[in-house]
Order: structure tokens, then C-alpha cells, then sequence
């Protein structure tokens, strides 16, 4: 056949050798849209029904029974546990009683948590600030979760508190990682206690990371306490104060040349609790806290103690608070820094006698937060 007899071949026979190949890319087209349905329909929040225990064996805590220990955490609030608490405003004489509770999976919640959850679910992690010192209902995890409810698509919103007593930023972040699965979160927050949560990255008698950013399990040497000698060189007069800033504080004025290692244990950490979320397909939001010493350094002053007043005159304290903001920010998280909305109000209220968040804290926080959650859960829902 010559070239002239090729480009006058009738249609139909030139035709015949691509209806096959046609229909296979049909096929194949048919195949990635109805995959690509399916993963986005999958990816929408759903109801889940969880088991009728966590399964976990507990064994309270001899000096502290709402506490229990965990193999991998190091401790967990106790499951289906009450207590009755007394805190103090701080500035006032003013106190208050209040009970708190803890469902069967150690969540800090006014009512047992449903055989079945609805969606959105975010799942907050931190420490006794978290857990609180504030009656049930004036908890920002119970301030948020009204606030989102009363949004149109975020009617079903459920705010879920893994809050716990003693929490490093390490053991929040493992605390997490042991929920999330279970408890399936649309949005992970992790809110950090910027006035002890880094310090306690250092304690080696609990879970933690050493310094080549391997988890470690608690270390069975014997450790000196050297926070006894940071307390007695200080003398504060406010254990409060001693235990959520100045200890820090003042281990960072004594330990410059420790804190590149400390800014990288925090990294850890934080692209730990990244990867929980990415795992679940969720969002992660950072949330900063800060200490009493940082908004009020008035407390110090009147506290008599030199020493203390030095400390905070240095900056130690508010530096570091910048550079862990400049490194969640370098790791590309998202984050509430609360700090303006705590200046703003300027109230010493903000926090209880023993300087953790108070009620006033927990609404100005549930205000902040529950705005920006609201804005990552719309916008995550509407891009799929």
C-alpha cells in the first residue's frame, strides 16, 4: 500500500484501532472521580460510637487518687472519678467550691460522655489549667463547645477535655496521640502553659525526651530535686508563683546555654502533635497561655524577693515566649496566642490564689478560641 493509498483509508477502518483505547480511558476516568466521591465524602465528619470503656486498667496515684498511672504517659486522670475542690480568686479573698468530673475515659466533663459522639469533635490536650480549677461549666472546653453550637453547621459540635494535672508540653502531646484514635477529632488543640510546660520537658522522672530527641521512659536514677534550691534562693512567699513561672524562670536565667536544646525538645513536640492530627485527618491548632508572672510582674515585686525581681527585670520569661512563638510559626502551625486578650482585660482575676487559669481566664480564652475553631472547621468543611 502506498502513501497515498494510507491517507485515504476510510474512516471506519482508521477509526477502529482507537475504540478500544476510548473506552478504557472511560473507564479509568469513571474509576479516579468515583474514588475521588468517595474520599471526599469520607473525609466528612461523622458520628461515631465508641466503646463502653477506654479498657485501660487504673491504678490510682498513692498522693493523688483522681490520678492514675499510665505505662506510656506516665499518669491520666482517673476514669469515672468526682471530686469536690475549693480554689481562690486571685488578687481577692474570695473562694469557691465546685465538683469536678471525670467520665469513663478520663475527660473532664459535667455529664457522662455518650454512648455516641457527633461531629465536628475537637479534642483539647493540656495541663491543670485545662483540667481546671473552675466549676464545670465555666471551663473553656464547655464555654467553646456552647459558643460553636449555636453556629449554623456547628450545631453538633463536640468539645472533648484531655486536660491533666502535671503535664508536660511532652505529655500532652502523648496524651493525644493515645485519644486520638479512639475519639476520631476534627480539630486537635493542645494548649500550652508557657510558664512551667517547658521546664517540665527537662524532668527525667517522668516520660520525656532526652537530648538527642529520643522518647525516653522515666529514668530509674536517683535525680536530685534541684527546684528545692531554686525555691529557697528565690523565697517566694506565693508557692503558686513559684510553681507556674518563677521555677521556670529561673532555671532559664541559670541555664542559658540549655535552652537551643529546649527550643528543639518543644519542636518535637509540637510536630508530634502535628502528626497526631495529619493521622486523623484533622487540623491542629497551638494555643499559648501565659503565666501570671509574665502579665503581672507587679506580683514579684510586692513579693519582697530580689532575686525574683531580677529574673523578671532580665526578660527571660517573655523571651522565651517570643521565641516559642517564632518557632511554632516557623514549623508553619497554626496558633491563638492569648497574651493581647489577657492585657486587654488587665484583671488579676484571670487567674485562681494558686495562679492557674480562673473563670475570668476561662471565658476570655473559650471567646478567643471558639472563634478561630469555628473558622478552621468552616473552612475545612467547605473545601471538601
Amino acid at each position: 500500500m502506498n502513501r497515498a493509498d494510507k491517507n485515504h483509508m476510510p474512516a471506519s477502518r482508521s477509526g477502529r484501532g482507537f475504540k478500544p483505547i476510548l473506552w478504557v480511558l472511560g473507564v479509568l476516568i469513571t474509576l479516579v472521580l468515583g474514588l475521588r466521591t468517595w474520599q471526599i465524602l469520607d473525609a466528612r465528619p461523622k458520628t461515631i460510637t465508641l466503646p463502653a470503656t477506654s479498657q485501660s486498667e487504673d491504678v490510682p496515684l498513692l498522693q493523688k487518687p483522681h490520678l492514675s498511672l499510665d505505662p506510656v504517659i506516665g499518669h491520666r486522670p482517673r476514669e469515672n472519678y468526682a471530686m469536690q475542690l475549693q480554689a481562690g480568686v486571685l488578687g481577692t479573698a474570695q473562694t469557691y467550691g465546685f465538683m469536678r468530673k471525670q467520665d469513663r475515659f478520663g475527660l473532664i466533663s459535667a455529664d457522662p460522655l455518650p454512648s455516641e459522639l457527633t461531629a465536628p469533635r475537637i479534642l483539647i490536650v493540656g495541663d491543670l489549667n485545662l483540667m481546671g480549677l473552675v466549676p464545670a461549666e465555666d471551663n473553656l472546653s464547655s464555654l467553646i463547645q456552647r459558643a460553636l453550637r449555636g453556629q449554623e453547621e456547628l450545631e453538633t459540635a463536640v468539645v472533648l477535655n484531655a486536660g491533666c494535672e502535671g503535664y508536660s508540653l511532652y505529655q500532652s502531646a502523648r496524651r493525644a496521640a493515645s485519644l486520638a484514635a479512639t475519639l476520631q477529632p476534627q480539630l486537635l488543640v493542645a494548649v500550652i502553659s508557657t510558664g512551667d510546660d517547658f521546664l517540665e520537658l527537662q524532668d527525667q522522672k517522668r516520660p520525656h525526651v532526652d537530648d538527642i530527641l529520643l522518647p525516653q521512659p522515666p529514668s530509674q536514677r536517683k535525680i536530685p530535686d534541684a527546684s528545692s534550691n531554686r525555691r529557697s534562693k528565690l523565697g517566694l512567699p506565693d508557692n503558686g508563683l513559684f510553681w507556674t513561672g518563677m521555677n521556670q524562670a529561673a532555671w532559664m536565667s541559670m541555664n542559658n546555654q540549655a535552652l537551643d536544646r529546649l527550643e528543639a525538645k518543644t519542636a518535637y513536640c509540637l510536630n508530634l502533635i502535628a502528626l497526631t492530627a495529619s493521622r486523623q485527618r484533622a487540623a491542629a491548632l497551638i494555643v499559648l497561655l501565659p503565666s501570671s508572672d509574665l502579665l503581672f510582674p507587679d506580683l514579684i515585686a510586692s513579693s519582697g524577693s530580689k532575686y525574683a525581681k531580677e529574673i523578671i527585670d532580665s526578660g527571660v520569661q517573655a523571651e522565651w515566649y517570643q521565641r516559642v512563638r517564632k518557632r511554632i510559626e516557623n514549623e508553619g502551625l497554626a496558633y491563638v496566642d492569648l497574651e493581647p486578650a489577657f492585657r486587654r482585660y488587665g484583671q488579676k482575676d484571670l487567674y485562681t490564689q494558686n495562679h492557674e487559669l480562673g473563670s475570668a481566664g476561662h471565658g476570655i480564652a473559650a471567646r478567643v478560641l471558639s472563634e478561630r475553631i469555628a473558622g478552621l472547621l468552616l473552612s475545612r468543611s467547605r473545601t471538601r
